[in-house]
C-alpha cells in the first residue's frame, strides 16, 4: 500500500476506483478545485460522464482549467438549466448539489463528496447541514445497485461538527437490507476527518 493510512482522500479515490468502469457516470458533489473531478475523469475516460457541483464560480473556472488541460471535454451549466442528454464529457454545474436529482440521466456507479469549505477559498463558504443532507438523500436514491456514496467528512469547524452529526444518524439509520455502511476514521487523531462510504446493494444479495 503506497497511500498514507489516515490520507481519508485517497482511500475515498481506491473505494470509488472498484466500481468504476470507463463510460460510465458519476457525480462530483463539492468539485472544489478539481481533484476529484480530475480522478473520476482519469477512471471514466472521454467517454464517460462526470456531473459536478459547486456554488462558487472560482472553484468551477479553476475546475475547468485543471479538466481542460487532461483533455476532458468540459461544458458549463447554469442553475435551473435542467436534465440534459446523456453526453460524454464533464459537465460542471453552478448550483446546489441539493438539485442533484435534476440533472442526471441514468443512475451514477459513484458519488463522491468532499464536504466543507473550498481549499485556499473564503472558508466562510462551507457546505452546509440543510443542504447536504438533501443531496445525500438524493444520491442514495440515485445510485445504481452496486454504486458508492463516498463522503469524506471535515470536523475541524462549527458547521462540519453539525453535518458529522446529520451524516452519522443518516448513515445509522439506513435500512441493512438496501445498504452498507462502512465508517473508516483514524482515533488517534483529534478532529481528523473521516469516510463514509455507502453502497446500494444488489437485488438478491444476502448477508
Amino acid at each position: 500500500m503506497t497511500r498514507q493510512l489516515p490520507h481519508m482522500v485517497s482511500w475515498s479515490h481506491a473505494f470509488a476506483a472498484e466500481v468504476l468502469t470507463p463510460g460510465g457516470l458519476a457525480v462530483d458533489l463539492t468539485v472544489g478545485r478539481g481533484q476529484d473531478t480530475l480522478f473520476l475523469f482519469g477512471k471514466l475516460g472521454p467517454e464517460g460522464m462526470i456531473v459536478g457541483f459547486d456554488i462558487q464560480e472560482e472553484a468551477l473556472s479553476a475546475a475547468g482549467e485543471l479538466l481542460a488541460a487532461a483533455g476532458a471535454q468540459v461544458s458549463r451549466l447554469a442553475p435551473g438549466a435542467g436534465s440534459f442528454c446523456a453526453a460524454p464529457g464533464v459537465h460542471l454545474i453552478c448550483d446546489s448539489h441539493a438539485e442533484l436529482g435534476r440533472y442526471l440521466p441514468v443512475a451514477p456507479q459513484v458519488v463522491l463528496a468532499n464536504f466543507g469549505y473550498l481549499p485556499g477559498g473564503d472558508r466562510r463558504v462551507v457546505t452546509a447541514v440543510a443542504s447536504s443532507r438533501l443531496a445525500l438523500n438524493a444520491a442514495l436514491d440515485a445510485l445504481a445497485p452496486g454504486g458508492r456514496l463516498i463522503a469524506v467528512i471535515y470536523t475541524g469547524h462549527d458547521e462540519g461538527r453539525r453535518e458529522s452529526q446529520m451524516i452519522d444518524a443518516l448513515a445509522a439509520g439506513l435500512c441493512s437490507r438496501l445498504f452498507h455502511v462502512l465508517r473508516l476514521e483514524v482515533p488517534n487523531r483529534r478532529r481528523s476527518p473521516y469516510l463514509m462510504v455507502i453502497e446500494k446493494r444488489r437485488r438478491g444479495t444476502e448477508g
